[in-house]
């Protein structure tokens, strides 16, 4: 098969916190992984100096309507903590992690509809599938 790009027109991308989907209130998430990398240099190796891996960590930020009338509808108020999240960007393509929210927003505007957003980090194991047929 073909190498298929994932373009933002397929209605498959879903953010899902503490099993519960958002498809129907997001519109956009971003998630960036950082491995520290520690510094493990000697006397023998200062001429070159020598990392190791630290622990992978996620950032992510989420961004969407603000709903109401709804289940589970409302901001991400309080921040929730140690949820499990899963990040769909297509059918069979997900990296999920429990993560807890470093901030949560809900912004009211005149003239338009209102936005939530909230960003955190990962907390444990990390696991990605990927389709790769």
């Amino acid at each position: 098969m073909a190498e298929t790009r994932i373009n933002g027109r397929n209605g498959t991308a879903d953010v899902s916190i503490n099993a519960v989907t958002y498809a129907t209130r997001f519109r956009r998430f971003s998630l960036v992984s950082n491995v520290p990398q520690i510094d493990v240099t000697t006397f023998s190796t200062e001429t070159a100096p020598v990392h190791e891996p630290g622990v992978e960590i996620i950032r992510f930020d989420v961004a969407g309507f603000l709903t109401y009338n709804a289940t589970n509808a409302g901001p991400l108020i309080p921040a929730p903590q140690n949820v499990p999240l899963v990040f769909t960007y297509f059918t069979g393509c997900t990296i999920s992690f429990t993560g807890s929210f470093e901030s949560a927003s809900a912004d009211r505007q005149v003239g338009t509809h209102s936005i939530m957003t909230g960003s955190g980090v990962s907390a444990g194991a990390i696991t990605v599938t990927w389709d790769l047929s």
